[in-house]
């Protein structure tokens, strides 16, 4: 078309308007039908559209091109197939085959979406676990810019994951496990409703968020509940089970903690007995002398199997070797030793004996003792109660 000779006759206002649409046209004319970004390549040629106004048409009425959607049922799992093609009417139809060849028309293509929240009953709950996740196989997934490139879901995740669920409504990805049974009792905790609510898009961090949900607590709690519920194993029951492992083994925990505690106590009652002191000046790793009580604790790990699995695979904030620990382990045994002593000298005659005497710093203390009968061992008993510095030693 020759622009200029089409505006001859006109003002330079209207040459100029004039001007300006006939080249929108033109470059409407050679832009991609926006009906190709959903449909399969082979197929592009067939719904060429020549005039550009249809393109608005497009946006405007997309109703006019639903897809056909064939589901494939059987007692596993679900296999969508879909051709976007273009309708003359705003009705979309889908083809359900089953085992027995029969088919059936239903007026809606999101029976099993995720996205809607599921209506499901105590009595058609078994049926629908059995039909398997809502797994559409799209020719073309739709894409968003995420960041600096267009991503978009993937059907090979399907075999990776297979709870994995997709919904072409909301263009995300759900769980089936954590979707049929998010009401299970160990998820009453949980908070994360991404992968049985509102749907996982972000698909350039699929694959971490996946394998991080596959390990979740929440969705093993679903998928032990799920396979429970398929194999007629009552859930009550289970939890049961599961709620007795953990106390066994919190039980086992418990007494290999005790023993532990058992060897630091009598490290601590060996230097006491000495006199010797406790830490030294540098108890780093890598120090030649740690100190006494560490020293101790490392040379009795090489012989002892249950102290040094509590050092190499115990926690490292509750190793039981620093300095506060060692100052409370010296007062629960002090506490100790005079509860014992309160008990062996109820109802008995005692003797207070107190004697003063002066250190090595020349400063005046007083150690006070009880003096009882022990009928158990049938000998009178001297304890040392108490060593107190004298601040003045006149009567």
């Amino acid at each position: 078309m020759d622009i200029n000779k089409s505006i001859t006759t006109k003002g330079g206002a209207a040459k100029e308007r004039e001007k300006k649409r006939i080249k929108l046209n033109v470059a409407a004319k050679s832009c991609q039908n926006i009906q190709h970004f959903f449909m399969p390549i082979n197929k592009i040629n067939e719904h060429d559209i020549d005039d550009p106004t249809s393109v608005s048409n497009l946006i405007m009425c997309p109703a006019k091109f639903k897809p056909n959607l064939k589901v494939v049922t059987s007692s596993d799992n679900q296999v969508i197939e879909s051709e976007n093609t273009s309708q003359e009417n705003d009705t979309t139809n889908l083809e359900v085959i089953t085992s027995s060849d029969a088919q059936v028309t239903v007026s809606s293509i999101d029976i099993h979406d995720p996205i809607h929240p599921s209506s499901l009953t105590h009595l058609n709950l078994k049926e629908r676990i059995l039909k398997g996740g809502y797994k559409p196989i799209l020719s073309l997934y739709p894409r968003k810019l995420q960041g600096h490139k267009f991503r978009s879901f993937h059907k090979e995740w399907y075999k990776q994951y297979d709870w994995l669920e997709y919904s072409p409504t909301a263009d995300a990805a759900f769980c089936f496990s954590c979707r049929m049974f998010k009401g299970n009792e160990k998820n009453s905790g949980q908070i994360d409703s991404t992968f049985f609510e509102k749907g996982f898009s972000a698909w350039y961090r699929a694959g971490e968020a996946f394998k991080k949900h596959q390990l979740s607590k929440y969705h093993l709690n679903s998928s032990t509940a799920l396979y429970n519920y398929l194999h007629n194993t009552s859930i009550a029951s289970k939890i049961d089970e599961l709620h007795a492992y953990e106390t066994s083994q919190k039980e086992i925990e418990r007494q290999n903690n005790r023993i532990t505690m058992n060897r630091l106590i009598d490290i601590v009652i060996c230097l006491v007995k000495s006199g010797r002191p406790f830490r030294g000046h540098d108890e780093s790793s890598h120090s030649v002398n740690q100190g006494l009580f560490k020293e101790l604790v490392n040379l009795l790990s090489k012989y002892d199997t249950v102290l040094k699995k509590h050092l190499i695979e115990g926690p490292k904030h509750a190793l039981y070797t620093s300095n506060r620990i060692q100052n409370d382990l010296i007062m629960s045994i002090h506490n100790v030793i005079l509860q014992t002593i309160k008990i062996n000298v109820q109802n008995s005659f005692i003797s207070i004996l107190a004697d003063e005497t002066s250190d090595v710093g020349h400063h005046e203390q007083i150690s006070i003792i009880i003096r009882y009968f022990d009928e158990e061992k049938n000998r009178p008993i001297e304890t040392l109660v108490s060593l107190q510095r004298l601040k003045s030693t006149t009567a």
